[in-house]
């Protein structure tokens, strides 16, 4: 019954990783939300918006695009900086051939919406009209 923890990455990487998270449970379990802050290359801090009891699942991974040969898809990961604003605009560098699947995480207590999507831009929203901190962005492409 927490508000924060402090994880520590079972390997380390390079570069701080773009974090992922969400809380998991069900009813009001789950009713939470998470960001990830203090994020280094060997351990990061889950918060959430309230005390929680509970399981938080997250997927860790550095900038960059992904080629997962043994199912022929592409992920992209990317940390966006937001500077006193709610929106930004990102353009991939993947080639996606179908619209991707994406995910997005705060470093701050602040909701995160996608409002719009194709195959070659995201746009991402957050809940503070002037925003100055990171959102850990995941796209997958799908099958089409």
């Amino acid at each position: 019954n927490q508000t924060s923890v402090t994880h520590h990455f079972p390997c380390c990487y390079d570069s701080a990783p773009a974090i992922v998270a969400t809380t998991f449970g069900s009813g009001s379990l789950g009713n939470y939300n998470v960001f990830v802050s203090s994020v280094t290359n060997s351990q990061c801090v889950f918060e959430t918006s309230g005390y929680y009891t509970g399981y938080v699942h997250y997927q860790a991974l550095e900038d960059g695009v992904y080629s997962m040969p043994d199912i022929g898809r592409s992920l992209e990961v990317k940390t966006l900086s937001f500077s006193s604003t709610n929106t930004y605009t990102y353009t991939f560098t993947a080639t996606f051939s179908c619209v991707p699947i994406v995910t997005a995480t705060a470093d701050q207590d602040v909701n995160v919406f996608v409002t719009a999507l194709s195959k070659t831009q995201v746009t991402v929203e957050v809940s503070d009209a002037n925003y100055n901190g990171n959102v850990y962005l995941q796209a997958i492409e799908k099958g089409c």
